[in-house]
């Protein structure tokens, strides 16, 4: 089938661009105090689409997910299925596509390539465009604006070359799209408010990291499929916030211990050392996370991860800290 382009795309955009997906955020236990909790969200009706999320997490409350190095985006839209030949057809006359409206050329093009039986009596299902609301209407428009808002798939009727059509690799990127971690826990020894001029700063964790898993399936029409992405707490990156400090940068690979992730930098080699007083003001230290994300194409965080496509994930704090001279007394 050839794609739409001109005016038809232009009533793709509007059609799809002015739905808004509600995804529900999970509520979260307390930090390690009991295994990661379990909260699914309903599929998202309000934009047409049948995918929904469960989140799996021990912290008990996140932040979305960056990707590190910020060159990674998220399926801008995708087709899934949404009628039955007979439905389909409805859906046409419920826009008055056919009725002397603006959009008679769409429901001309339907009808003629399907000689009027919008497939009826065929095995498949008439799949509808779904725009990612997290996606903004101008990379909506570059990577979408050729595309059809329906196509027929079927078993003998694939849909044609590039058109986004569900997948668990899309499902994937969803659910690393809504992913949530948690902010560092860091805990600085001596506390943030009392560091010294000279005096190595070490750095533990208050509790531990545990993975963050997130699932994105449907079940709908036939179509049964799922993915999991996975992240991982890997890395912990500390930045001085001053060239008054040497080092201005550590990093310290985190340990798994008691099924958490942690770190304890005494023995590393590495530790902040600040060298000026921060006067009157403070230094805003950088605490980050990488973590290692991974996806498979299950509804659950054990499945045989695939590991190349997708970036890792990256979350990050600003900690305040004041440096002071140590005052010492000469008798």
């Amino acid at each position: 089938m050839p794609a739409l382009i001109g005016a038809r795309g232009a009533a793709a955009l509007l059609l799809s661009g002015a739905c808004v997906l509600a995804v529900a955020v999970p509520a979260a236990a307390d930090l390690n105090d009991r295994p990661p909790q379990t909260k699914p969200s309903g599929p998202s009706d309000e934009i047409g689409s049948q995918v929904s999320f469960t989140y799996r997490s021990s912290a008990k409350s996140g932040k979305p997910m960056a990707p590190a190095g910020g060159n990674w985006s998220p399926p801008a839209c995708w087709f899934e299925p949404k009628y039955n030949p007979k439905d389909f057809e409805k859906e046409l006359a419920s826009h008055n596509y056919g009725g002397g409206s603006a959009g008679t050329d769409i429901h001309n093009e339907y009808f003629e390539e399907t000689d009027g039986k919008y497939h009826q009596g065929d095995k498949g299902s008439w799949y509808k465009l779904v725009k990612n609301p997290n996606t903004s209407y101008e990379e909506y428009g570059s990577r979408c604006r050729t595309l059809r808002l329906y196509e027929w798939v079927g078993p003998a009727d694939p849909p044609p070359p590039g058109s986004p059509v569900i997948t668990p690799e899309i499902l994937a990127g969803l659910a690393y799209n809504h992913t949530k971690l948690p902010t560092p826990p860091v805990k600085l020894s001596p506390d943030p408010g009392r560091l010294k001029v000279n005096l190595p700063t070490k750095v533990a964790f208050e509790g531990g990291l545990d993975r963050v898993s997130v699932t994105a399936s449907i079940n709908h029409m036939g179509v049964n499929l799922a993915a999991t992405t996975v992240a991982t707490p890997k890395q912990l990156r500390l930045e001085a916030g001053t060239e008054f400090a040497d080092p201005q940068t550590c990093t310290y690979d985190l340990v798994k211990s008691g099924g958490t992730y942690t770190v304890d930098s005494g023995d590393s080699g590495c530790l902040l050392t600040y060298r000026k007083s921060s006067g009157n003001g403070t230094y805003d230290l950088n605490a980050s996370i990488t973590w290692d994300v991974t996806w498979n194409p299950t509804a659950g965080p054990d499945g045989a991860p695939v590991h190349d496509d997708l970036p890792d994930g990256e979350t990050e704090n600003d900690i305040p800290v004041t440096v002071k001279e140590i005052q010492s007394v000469n008798r």
